[in-house]
């Protein structure tokens, strides 16, 4: 009788587990692995890395959402993977499949303001900032050295070395990998950085946004030169692209009051993500201090889904700000209405000038002469 019992225990330990599949994150793709048995045997219906399977078993997909109470939208993302061949365009191509084509995922920011500077401090705050940081795009103040990517492991990194003669603190942009996203540096200020992002979607539409990272000094001829300089850089851009889609982010040094003035002072048109769940950004001692830490945005088609202040993380005595775009708000793009010459001279002859100051330099005209001249 013990026999069959230990048989029956090992024959439970060792049978196949299902697991379920998630696509919350595009960037690990589940493998296929503990179904192996269930697969065709042949090289090209299985292999371990499914971003080469040339043909899909659609029987075992629709079973195992049967098994995992997939809907119809997960079930479409299965349908549409077919033929993927294990090439860098490829990989980027099959990223813009599982995220930017779909309305429903989003873009996702957060700026934190910690040390970054040292290996005391790097050690400390890189695991947590690599376990806490969920984000498409992070913004980092405080990077006084370069850093070592492998410590922010799946994302590619830009940064803007400090210069401490010029009292900079120096500056990371960080993009999440395996997002169809790519990230190009566009200019570099002691006190603020700037990048473009760039995409292309399933349907051939564009994506491109120029995302500033900054830390602004607290006063003094810095502070006005670091404004100086953003402001000339932005209205650069929008000068010859009135469109285009701008956040700009960071430690301000500025409570809310202070930067609506700058808000209004930049004739930028910005508008600032309203952080719902609290009053401030930074602990002075035990309690919450000023709101110094912000995000500003322009011509993203719409307001953020939300933009909250994470309590939970100890990274600083800044606490993180995060926002959320959905992917549609920024492939939006506003029509320009452009006057055109050969419409004007096409219907010129329904085109009127009056001049209404012309009949009255007649003195002796009447008043039905007045009202037929005009």
């Amino acid at each position: 009788m013990i026999g069959p019992l230990i048989g029956l225990l090992i024959g439970l330990l060792i049978g196949p587990k299902m697991i379920p599949i998630s696509w919350e994150n595009p960037g690990s793709v589940p493998r296929f692995k503990p179904w192996s048995s269930e697969w065709d045997k042949s090289d090209k219906n299985y292999t371990e890395n499914n971003f080469s399977v040339d043909v899909i078993d659609m029987d075992l997909i629709n079973k195992l959402a049967d098994n995992n109470s997939f809907n119809d939208a997960e079930m479409q993302k299965c349908r549409k993977i077919q033929k993927l061949k294990k090439t860098e365009d490829q990989n980027f191509a099959t990223s813009e499949l599982l995220n930017i084509s779909k309305t429903a995922y989003t873009s996702h920011l957060m700026t934190f303001n910690l040390s970054f500077s040292d290996k005391v401090s790097k050690s400390y705050n890189a695991p947590k900032l690599a376990k806490f940081g969920p984000g498409l795009l992070e913004f980092l103040q405080k990077s006084s050295i370069k850093t070592n990517e492998s410590l922010l492991p799946g994302y590619t990194v830009i940064e803007s070395k400090s210069d401490q003669n010029l009292g900079g603190n120096g500056l990371l942009i960080t993009l999440k990998n395996n997002f169809g996203f790519r990230i190009f540096e566009l200019k570099q200020h002691p006190h603020w950085m700037s990048a473009n992002i760039v995409g292309k979607t399933t349907d051939s539409k564009k994506i491109k946004m120029i995302l500033i990272n900054l830390h602004l000094p607290s006063a003094g001829k810095r502070k006005k030169d670091a404004i100086l300089t953003l402001n000339r850089h932005v209205h650069k851009i929008t000068e010859n692209k009135p469109h285009q889609k701008l956040i700009i982010l960071g430690d301000y040094n500025m409570d809310i009051p202070q930067v609506q003035k700058f808000i209004l002072k930049s004739g930028l048109n910005l508008a600032r993500c309203r952080v719902e769940n609290s009053s401030g950004s930074r602990y002075n001692g035990l309690n919450m201090g000023r709101m110094l830490d912000h995000i500003l945005y322009k011509s993203m088609g719409e307001r953020p889904n939300y933009c909250t202040v994470s309590h939970t993380v100890d990274l600083s005595d800044h606490l993180p700000i995060q926002a959320e775009w959905s992917i549609e708000s920024i492939i939006k793009t506003k029509k320009i209405s452009k006057i055109s010459p050969k419409i004007i001279e096409k219907h010129a002859n329904v085109l009127l000038n009056h001049n209404r100051f012309a009949v009255l330099a007649d003195k002796n005209a009447d008043l039905d002469t007045l009202c037929n001249d005009t």
